[in-house]
């Protein structure tokens, strides 16, 4: 038996599925000690807040957050390791400086307002707020993990050879997730800013690490045997 066919049944590789079970054992538990304990100390906002008005049917493309974590993670798991690997990189080492951010820097919004609408949107939106309190928002966690989707989605060869519509719909909705924040008032500019800038600074760093990579790797007119 060769070792393509020891990795797995059919020469599959092994699942790398354990990676995001893993960091969610890590996560919870610290993200909810960290809104039960962690008080905020600094407050975020700008004049840019203010311009911008309280739309609960934001609500929408906030709450596909919770669906396309898991959704990307299946599928570059199931399309292309290499680039599962990067996502899981961008995902999981972001959440984790946000956390550290916030245990260092514990901060906080004073942007929301009680919401007199009564739809199912407006209530859906009462609702996450009694469970997701105005502490710990900067960076964004939602917004890095959901421009870290965006960055694999954009780049990713095997996600536009073979699933392009859904790659479409990547591209669109996890933007729409980032200004979601801002009209449900759950976050200000600033949160959103950084947390665009901590997916940029990740994407860098996968970036230096390819080209170290390559770098490394003599290239033919180099070999001495040629």
């Amino acid at each position: 038996m060769n070792k393509q066919q020891t990795n797995g049944i059919q020469g599959k590789p092994k699942s790398e599925l354990w990676i995001p079970i893993a960091y969610a054992i890590f996560y919870f538990p610290t993200f909810e000690w960290l809104n039960a304990h962690n008080f905020p100390r600094y407050y975020i906002g700008c004049r840019l807040d203010d311009l911008i008005p309280f739309c609960e049917w934001f609500v929408i493309p906030y709450v596909a957050w919770f669906f396309i974590i898991p959704a990307m993670l299946l599928l570059m798991h199931s399309i292309s390791r290499p680039e599962y690997r990067e996502l899981c990189f961008m995902l999981f080492g972001g959440m984790t400086i946000c956390l550290l951010i916030y245990f260092l820097l514990p901060n906080g919004l004073t942007l929301r307002r009680p919401v007199s609408l009564n739809n199912w949107a407006a209530r859906l939106v009462v609702a996450i707020r009694h469970t997701d309190q105005p502490t710990n928002v900067c960076p964004s966690i939602h917004v890095a993990s959901s421009m870290a989707i965006f960055d694999v989605a954009r780049s990713s060869r095997a996600m536009k050879q073979r699933f392009p519509k859904i790659r479409l719909l990547f591209l669109f909705l996890c933007p729409m997730i980032c200004v979601s924040t801002l009209f449900l008032k759950q976050h200000s500019v600033i949160d959103v800013c950084c947390g665009i800038l901590l997916t940029a600074v990740l994407r860098g760093g996968i970036t230096r690490w390819h080209s170290a990579r390559r770098a490394q790797i003599p290239s033919p007119q180099d070999d001495p045997e040629i």
